[in-house]
């Protein structure tokens, strides 16, 4: 089996020089570690948008079996299988960069790292890797933006996606069945292989234990960080149920989705945070009713309420704990954000029940006509227009791209727009972005949040933590 297929897309200024030393903006795309979802989007936009102060690079990655195959056969091989490709070709394309930087006009030590849903995973699985050290010599910023928990996975975790394999392609009885996958033809391997139940594995080498637990005992790289989410990561375009009808249906989904080993108290505080009153409204309140009904028929009685718990259970608390872990560690560049532009348009997310979903700010950053999904209508708007959301994206866009030129979101935002303030455990500030304007907040009852922070929030996720690893947050 041979492979050739890492690439990468570096969009620079035509006027930069080998002595501009710009900063660099290295995205990571989603898509669950089996595909790569946003793997088109066009930096040109960026660059513009910056006045040509910064240079973006796209590259793809190895996913699924290919890029995330694990096991106790592949721990065991002594041919060269390894796990965790996927991450060393993300390494390998910042090295790259970094070496080539200057032949762009880069800055070779100024490279920040963003990621989205899985990407923004990988991002933090790379931030506590080497023992927690990270890569120091590599990324001086980090934007993780819907990361989420991930499916990291020790090596037996891996056995059953391994087997199933194996046995897809007529190898599992083979008297080296690693190998006997190794000389497939690579048309006949993807064939007969597939890509779920993949994810970064715990090897003890680049990675030594789950990133959580690396997180949580303050082994990660210090560094400037973002890191943030929708306002409706779990709508039914996402993790939701869309089935759900009971109250019964929806624990019953939420242990499937976070772990079977939740207690029954646990359990217990979650319905009682969201109670059936939610079937009606969003996390964030914003009623239903008012949209347009004929595009959720067929969907259970309670899918909303199983969408608002998912969406703090999966993104929002996670994203907290995160972003509490750097306050921990005394960084003062820690910025956090809610994404809550709607598409009001014809067809747009609001007009779906959808709202704000999952990795929705992508357009926002990108900007308009740079992303591989097509923009959301009320971007393409004059902002003029009541249903536009472009003033939103372009103030949103201003302080990603002030945060990759100065690790400072403020230093480069729109006039007119407040100060990002940083977050802190005792003092857990937010930039939320709106359709038209930006405003600080912060997480919790304030937001209008219902009482998930207050039960399970204060724990900071001490006891869920160890559920969601197990439960294989896939982010997208």
């Amino acid at each position: 089996m041979a492979e050739d297929c890492l690439f990468a897309a570096v969009y620079a200024p035509a006027n930069a020089t080998d002595q501009s030393m710009l900063p660099i903006l290295m995205f990571i795309s989603g898509g669950g570690f089996t595909s790569n979802s946003n793997g088109n989007f066009n930096g040109t936009g960026l660059v513009e948008a910056s006045g040509g102060n910064m240079i973006v690079i796209r590259a793809n990655y190895r996913v699924g079996i290919l890029g995330f195959i694990g096991g106790t056969l592949v721990e065991a091989d002594t041919k060269g299988a390894v796990a965790n490709n996927g991450l060393n070709d993300m390494i390998a394309a910042a090295r790259w960069m970094q070496q080539h930087a200057t032949k762009f006009g880069g800055n070779p030590n100024h490279i920040v790292v963003s990621g989205a849903s899985s990407g923004g995973n990988a991002i933090d699985v790379l931030l506590a890797a080497n023992n927690g050290t990270g890569f120091p010599d590599l990324f001086a910023g980090a934007i993780a933006e819907s990361p989420g928990w991930g499916s990291e996975g020790f090596s037996a975790d891996r056995d059953q996606a391994l087997n199933n394999n194996l046995n897809s392609t007529g190898c599992l009885n083979a008297t080296d069945p690693i190998d006997c996958m190794r000389m497939m033809p690579i048309a006949e391997f993807q064939n007969k292989t597939t890509k779920d139940g993949w994810g970064p594995t715990v090897e003890g080498k680049l990675i030594a234990a789950p990133h959580y637990q690396m997180f949580e005992q303050g082994r990660f790289q210090n560094i400037p960080v973002i890191y943030g989410y929708a306002s409706d990561e779990a709508t039914p375009s996402f993790i939701s149920n869309q089935t759900v009808n009971t109250t019964e249906e929806v624990g019953a989904d939420i242990l499937n989705a976070v772990g079977k080993s939740m207690t029954d108290a646990e359990l217990a505080a979650v319905m009682a945070a969201y109670p059936e009153s939610l079937n009606n409204v969003s996390v964030f309140g914003r009623d239903v009713s008012t949209r347009n009904a004929s595009l959720r028929e067929g969907s259970g009685a309670q899918w909303q309420r199983d969408a608002a718990i998912k969406t703090e259970l999966k993104e929002h608390c996670v994203a907290a704990f995160l972003s509490d872990m750097y306050s921990s560690v005394g960084q003062t560049q820690n910025y956090a954000y809610r994404y809550n532009i709607l598409d009001e348009t014809a067809g747009g997310n609001a007009d779906k029940g959808l709202y704000s979903p999952h990795v929705s700010e992508l357009y926002s950053v990108w900007g308009k006509n740079n992303t591989d999904g097509g923009d959301p209508g009320c971007i393409k708007l004059d902002s003029a227009d009541p249903l536009s959301c472009a003033t939103g994206a372009e103030i949103a866009q201003a302080y990603w791209i002030s945060f990759v030129r100065s690790l400072n979101p403020n230093t480069f935002r729109l006039a007119g727009t407040p100060e990002w303030t940083a977050w802190t455990v005792t003092d857990p500030n937010r930039i939320v972005l709106d359709n038209t304007a930006a405003s600080m907040e912060k997480m919790g009852a304030a937001a209008g949040e219902v009482p998930i922070g207050e039960p399970l929030m204060n724990q900071r996720l001490k006891s869920l933590a160890a559920v969601l690893i197990g439960g294989l947050i896939i982010a997208a």
